[in-house]
């Protein structure tokens, strides 16, 4: 009975909606574009923004085309459009947060005018945690899918009678990511079969069938430009042991939790980490398996009543698959739910299916459960979008701006600084795999430089200042070591290096003193927490003497703490 009530009153609203609607979507749109940019104040570009951004910046345009995606692993207009400004020196963040503003607040503007779902529901969408946060806020180049999924589903209806402008969209989604060369792939194949279907001896005549092929050859260049190259770090030093998901929860994860899990439960507690074993959250896995059981009963119900099932069910089979079998991190469910989105969209304006013959009880059911669950699943995004964007203003995301500010007021880039590189352990804490081409979060502070920094990045050459994500060989880690263990001691560690494997287990006497003089906690926001780590900067004790910096006192609450 309340659920009923809850229904009425949400008619209601979305009554008062329709009746200022023009005037309503102006007012989203702005409130929108004002809470990102106010966002940018405070927002510090991690890892992959920065990255990107030193890509754009560093390596020539043939570079980009024709190398890089080859160990970025996804294609290339995202850093091309980069490109533009990080070459012409414009400001780095104000950049980067204007890009992903335009992609993202142009999709939210198509979604407000042209979808087919409840007013009441095109108000709260932009506000959710993947479409105002974590896909815009966070610049990468997932805004730019978002809007590929809006062009799709606006084409969508007429592909028949107007191919081009559908696939032409899935052409740009193809272009976002490797993981829209999935789902583009899979969207085509059922086109495909239905085109066939309509009569299959003219397929090949079929105007549709010559604009796919076109798709195709995009596509299979595509694959081609992001097929891992030998030497790329992706392929090396996989984690083994129990940390490891086997590959039937992995299945059961993105097959019946990962849908759920993009508005309603939080399974994954991390965006950079994969579908591991130490990142799921074990507790929510019965829950968000009884929330996916619910989802796929409604996609069937749904899908069969207008004949859209086959357009769900490929290409998202593809993705999952993708995602359990080859490379998957926690920020890629959102690619889930915007898929579900463009899936929703498309259904809605599908056509019913006068032969099914559902009963009234079921479609009684589904009238009422349908917003249940929307209205579950918007309150609980939106709550994410409000939490993350708290947290967002009270901690640094990344400690790139204030390690660079700080580095900068003590001109400490007129020193030797060595940075950490990416060393695995196993239980034991014995190194397992050493690759001093990695040179991970240092990535972040170049772009607030106008020079590579970090001696032991690249050695110290512009050109390179980002992670190349090229493995060293043995004979590669040799040199490097040697190399830095040439230079003797460095005079400034930031975020502290493993000195013990350059210079091997020197003496006490022989090792400099270094102190701590710049301690800062930082945390990745995902879905409303924060897991807190500390950015730090050591430098040598007559160093500190020279320049007057006080001595930090090391806090270990900074560290390992989820908030």
């Amino acid at each position: 009975m309340e659920i009923v009530k809850s229904m009425n009153r949400i008619e209601g609203l979305n009554c008062k909606i329709n009746e200022n609607k023009q005037l309503v979507h102006k007012i989203v749109v702005l409130l929108y574009c004002a809470l990102h940019l106010f966002m940018t104040l405070f927002h510090e570009p991690w890892y992959d923004e920065a990255e990107a951004w030193q890509i754009a910046r560093c390596a020539s345009v043939k570079d980009i085309l024709f190398t890089i995606p080859h160990y970025e692993g996804h294609p290339p207009l995202w850093h091309l459009i980069l490109a533009i400004p990080a070459k012409l020196n414009f400001p780095y963040e104000l950049s980067l947060s204007l890009i992903s503003l335009l992609f993202s607040a142009l999709a939210v503007a198509l979604i407000l005018k042209y979808a087919p779902f409840p007013e009441w529901v095109k108000v709260f969408v932009p506000f959710t945690y993947f479409v105002f946060y974590q896909y815009s806020v966070i610049a990468r180049p997932y805004c730019m899918m978002m809007l590929a999924f809006v062009f799709m589903a606006i084409t969508w209806q007429g592909r028949n009678t107007k191919p081009i402008e559908f696939v032409l969209s899935m052409a740009f989604l193809c272009l976002t990511s490797s993981y829209g060369i999935i789902i583009a792939g899979g969207i085509s194949l059922v086109w495909l079969f239905g085109i066939i279907k309509e009569d299959g001896t003219k397929f090949l005549k079929d105007r549709r069938t010559h604009t796919l092929i076109g798709l195709l050859i995009l596509a299979v260049l595509l694959m081609v430009e992001v097929m891992p190259y030998p030497d790329t770090s992706a392929t090396a030093g996989k984690a083994v042991g129990d940390e490891v998901v086997k590959l039937p929860l992995k299945l059961l994860y993105v097959f019946l939790m990962m849908i759920p899990d993009t508005t309603l439960t939080r399974v994954l507690q991390s965006d950079t980490t994969g579908i591991e074993m130490s990142n799921m959250y074990m507790g929510a896995v019965p829950f968000a398996c009884l929330i996916g059981i619910l989802l796929w009963v409604i996609i069937v119900y749904q899908g069969s009543e207008k004949r859209t099932l086959a357009w769900f069910i490929l290409p998202y089979t593809l993705f999952a698959l993708f995602g359990a079998l080859v490379y998957f991190g926690g920020h890629h469910i959102g690619i889930a739910l915007l898929f579900f989105v463009f899936w929703s969209w498309i259904t809605a304006n599908g056509d019913y299916d006068h032969k099914s013959e559902s009963n009234q009880t079921a479609e009684g059911i589904m009238r009422h459960i349908i917003p249940f669950v929307t209205v579950l699943s918007l309150l609980i995004s939106c709550f994410w979008s409000l939490s993350s964007f708290a947290l967002d203003v009270r901690y640094d995301y990344y400690p790139s701006r204030s390690a660079a500010e700080f580095i900068k007021e003590n001109d400490l880039q007129e020193h030797n600084i060595m940075t950490s590189w990416r060393e695995d352990k196993d239980k034991d804490g014995e190194i397992t795999l050493t690759d001093t081409n990695s040179i991970g979060g240092a990535v972040a502070i170049f772009p607030y430089f106008e020079h590579n920094i970090i001696y032991n990045a690249h050695k110290g050459e512009d050109a390179l200042a980002y992670d190349t994500h090229k493995n060293a060989s043995d004979a590669e880690n040799e040199e490097n070591l040697n190399l830095w263990r040439s230079k003797g001691y460095p005079d400034v560690l930031y975020n502290s290096p493993n000195l013990d494997t350059v210079f091997g287990d020197g003496s006490e006497s022989e090792m400099p003193e270094y102190v701590l003089v710049y301690e800062k906690p930082y945390g990745m926001v995902w879905k409303g927490t924060v897991e807190l780590y500390a950015s730090t900067v050591y430098v040598r004790e007559e160093l500190r003497e020279e320049l007057g910096l006080p001595e930090v006192e090391k806090n270990l609450e900074y560290y390992f703490h989820v908030r």
